[in-house]
């Protein structure tokens, strides 16, 4: 929640995911997503598990927001 926080989220919209937390900033228009940390037994600790958390935030920011071409 701190990092929601400091990026003045809106506190209502948090979604707990089961790779990332998410919350709406920005007047609804930006996403700010809290993932686990890179290395660490249970961290983000290998490329098959980076690529997955990429894909899963990927997905979630098109279902949110509208398919982009940001990617």
């Amino acid at each position: 929640m701190s990092f929601f926080r400091f990026f003045d989220c809106d506190l209502t919209t948090v979604d707990d995911g089961e790779m990332f937390n998410v919350a709406r900033c920005n007047d609804n228009n930006t996403l700010v997503f809290v993932v686990p940390f890179f290395g660490g037994a249970s961290g983000i600790n290998s490329f098959d598990k980076m690529a997955t958390l990429a894909s899963n935030i990927s997905k979630y920011a098109d279902n949110a927001l509208g398919s982009t071409d940001w990617k």
